[in-house]
C-alpha cells in the first residue's frame, strides 16, 4: 500500500471515529508492581 492511500485511510478514519481525540484521553491504568525482584527471587527458594 501506498504511503499516500494509507495517509488518506488514516485521516478518513480519524475524521469519522475522532480517534485523535479517543486516545488523548486515554490513562494508563495498570497496577504498579511494588515488591523488588530480588524479594520474590529470595521468597521461591
Amino acid at each position: 500500500m501506498r504511503k499516500s492511500r494509507l495517509k488518506q485511510i488514516l485521516i478518513y478514519i480519524n475524521k469519522i471515529y475522532h480517534i485523535g481525540e479517543k486516545i488523548n484521553i486515554l490513562e494508563d491504568k495498570r497496577v504498579k508492581f511494588t515488591k523488588e525482584l530480588s524479594t520474590m527471587l529470595l521468597s521461591c527458594f
